[in-house]
């Protein structure tokens, strides 16, 4: 499940940090954070937004079920759109 939301947050324009923890770390080079996780976070997805000096901002999003996983990249696909 983790290897699926790398690959597909890749093709959604996410930088992922390679990871074999139960969390991904992603960012964005194109624009800030906080409005996705605003706007996930309105759709009751839950996400952590973090920022750390040298990280920048991020999102640590926890790898779930594969439903959950899905419910998380439909929220992220209309998110972005």
């Amino acid at each position: 499940t983790r290897g699926r939301m790398t690959v597909e947050l890749t093709e959604l324009g996410f930088a992922v940090t390679p990871s074999r923890a139960n969390f991904v770390w992603c960012r964005r080079d194109d624009r800030p954070v906080r409005p996705i996780y605003e706007a996930l976070k309105a759709r009751n997805i839950l996400i952590r937004y973090m920022s750390y000096p040298g990280y920048g901002d991020g999102l640590r999003m926890t790898v779930g079920t594969p439903a959950e996983v899905e419910q998380l990249l439909a929220g992220l696909r209309a998110a972005l759109a």
